[in-house]
């Protein structure tokens, strides 16, 4: 905390008292409640002003600023609290934009409680949502630090993107992307689409699915243009099933990587450019012109889809994935299934709030 002065005035000896308490969990990743008594003394010349004042407000992302005799201003400067708001990780900047990201929070459920039927997107971007009832996802019966996950039957639910008529997710060849889920995943011993951006073959598409089988248990990026697929795939990365995990996959710094729950697996090779601007975009399963195909048996937790922004040149990095991976990792509880290296094992990122005067 720290006094600033704009005018003439000398701080005296023994200038100010504080009593400050603090309310609520600091690693919960909500706002917490400060208050605040203080008595202040200042001077200028042969005058002696003293302030004193109690105030109780939120910390995270709020600034005070009291003005007092001869237009003394008192601000405070704040570095404290882990991050409530995801879009607040340290790393990111204007030369990143969230596509999309599917909070827990905001998953609706139907009046009696049995399906999700929407998932507002925090960004207002891309809401999702199941207009038939047989095909949405149930809510699951267990939950994560009191946060219920959307379960996918592996038969028939799909969530499909209500506005797709849009260019955010079209990511040149060569621009960096990220996509993270909290999930739970079923060892299906088959193919199953995570999330799948166009139509199946054909160009400009992009498929992120997981394989589990005898040999290997992989996840994939598949995309295409100019009638051809490549794919990129990551073996082994699954390091078990039915079990609760932070998966992050993209392209990161150049590099195509794969993450599961802090343990990375790097690939070479290319991908296609991803058009997104006039076609679906699903969770759940992938699809074709006329019918889904190759539905995900998993749980879902949370979403999200991070780009590098078209017309800037600041690609993505390692930290924001594991600030990512923090995030998730003490929200949800899942702090031990993270590496004893892991940059966030034992405190969640924090946000900084510096309030320089207005």
């Amino acid at each position: 905390m720290t006094l600033r002065r704009n005018g003439p005035f000398a701080i005296q000896e023994h200038p100010y008292l504080h009593s400050l308490t603090v309310h609520g969990d600091f690693n919960s990743g909500k706002d917490l409640s400060l208050s605040m008594n203080h008595h202040i003394h200042l001077a200028k010349g042969n005058q002696d002003y003293i302030l004193d004042f109690r105030e109780e407000v939120l910390i995270n992302h709020t600034y005070f600023k009291y003005n007092v005799p001869e237009d003394f201003e008192l601000d405070w400067n704040f570095k404290i609290g882990p991050i409530s708001n995801p879009t607040n990780l340290p790393s990111l900047t204007s030369s990143h934009e969230v596509a999309f990201w599917l909070k827990t929070e905001g998953f609706e459920q139907e009046t009696d409680g049995t399906n999700y039927i929407n998932f507002v997107d925090s960004q207002g971007n891309f809401d999702f949502t199941q207009a038939t009832e047989a095909n949405r996802p149930t809510v699951a019966a267990k939950g994560l630090n009191n946060y219920q996950a959307a379960s996918f039957d592996g038969t028939d639910d799909i969530i499909y993107a209500t506005n797709p008529a849009t260019s955010k997710l079209d990511i040149a060849a060569g621009k960096d992307f990220l996509v993270a889920f909290v999930l739970n995943l079923a060892d299906t011993d088959s193919t199953d689409t995570l999330m799948q951006i166009g139509a199946n073959v054909t160009n400009g598409y992009m498929l992120l699915s997981t394989l589990s089988s005898a040999d290997t248990d992989d996840v994939r990026i598949i995309t295409r243009t100019g009638g051809s697929n490549s794919v990129l795939r990551f073996n082994d990365v699954i390091q078990s099933f039915d079990s609760d995990a932070i998966l992050i996959v993209g392209e990161v710094n150049g590099n195509f990587i794969a993450r599961w729950n802090g343990t990375e697996t790097v690939k070479t090779g290319a991908r296609q450019a991803i058009e997104g601007g006039t076609t679906n975009i699903t969770i759940g399963a992938g699809y074709t012109s006329s019918a889904d195909q190759d539905h995900s048996n998993v749980d879902i937790y949370e979403s999200c889809f991070i780009i590098e922004r078209p017309v800037s040149a600041g690609g993505l990095s390692t930290a924001i994935c594991e600030e990512l991976e923090g995030y998730f990792a003490h929200k949800f509880k899942l702090t031990e299934s993270l590496p004893d290296s892991h940059a966030y094992k034992n405190n969640p990122p924090r946000t900084s709030v510096v309030n320089p005067n207005p």
